[in-house]
């Protein structure tokens, strides 16, 4: 079934405000974002069974990218996003629904790659269970952006191992991209990818050969200009044939529903 995304804070672009923090969070809070925002796609999914949510960049960018440890970030910039964060997320998963944090790559992250070696106090692992615990006492599950090709018992595969271990009852953690035929030790893991980057390397990926987790194609990259109904009737379009691979869709959902279709015409 179809999957709705929220992106929290911006990265790679000129941000909406300081650190990223998109607008009307910083003016809401959570409790009214979710309110306002959030509930409304959650009330139209429900229709297609349990509504999952990709909250992407939960915490924002405040280290200048787009980071693993942005709570932890966050928390020493005193944002709003980290305000409430859990007390205002827990009554939404509690309630049933999935709501997957996306976090940034461990790739060349110096916050984590400064904490290695014989000259450092490694205290790597402790910097990994700060960044997640937050997400861990909302009851979310969790995704990890470029993750796809950790290498097997690298301190970045140990992390999200650890990370997936600390994860409550009926949460999931993602890889991203979809696992790729290079790395077998991977392909049990559900993933996300967004469609466009799936579709231009979709014979190099492991569901082609090999039974694997779950995979979720974010649909971002489209022509969105016309009408709302332009675009609702494209993201239909491309939403039915991720659904005729067997995937799940993921998207932003307001073009559809200002366009009358329900979460049902995309349950699989």
């Amino acid at each position: 079934m179809i999957s709705a995304i929220q992106i929290c804070g911006q990265h790679l672009n000129t941000p909406p405000t300081k650190y990223g923090v998109r607008a009307d969070l910083v003016a809401l809070g959570w409790p009214a974002f979710i309110q306002q925002v959030i509930q409304p796609e959650i009330d139209w999914l429900a229709s297609a069974g349990k509504p999952r949510i990709l909250l992407h960049n939960p915490f924002c960018a405040v280290a200048g990218w787009f980071s693993f440890d942005q709570a932890i970030h966050a928390k020493n910039a005193n944002l709003i996003t980290v305000r409430d964060f859990a007390t205002a997320w827990r009554p939404i998963t509690e309630s049933g629904v999935e709501v997957i944090a996306y976090l940034g790559t461990l790739h060349a992250d110096k916050d984590f790659e400064k904490r290695q070696g014989p000259y450092a106090g490694d205290d790597y692992m402790q910097r990994i269970t700060d960044s997640v615990r937050p997400l861990i006492n909302a009851g979310m599950s969790i995704g990890f952006d470029w993750s796809n090709d950790y290498q097997p018992n690298s301190r970045e595969s140990e992390s999200i191992e650890l990370v997936r271990a600390m994860l409550g009852d009926g949460c999931k953690a993602y890889i991203e991209p979809a696992p790729s035929l290079a790395y077998p030790h991977l392909y049990s893991w559900d993933s996300i990818t967004q469609d466009n980057l799936f579709r231009a390397y979709r014979e190099t990926l492991a569901f082609t050969a090999h039974k694997t987790g779950e995979v979720v194609r974010w649909v971002d990259e489209i022509d969105w200009g016309g009408t709302v109904a332009d675009v609702a009737s494209r993201l239909a379009g491309r939403y039915a044939a991720i659904l005729d691979d067997d995937h799940t869709p993921a998207g932003m959902t307001g073009h559809l529903r200002l366009s009358g279709y329900e979460a049902k015409d995309f349950a699989d």
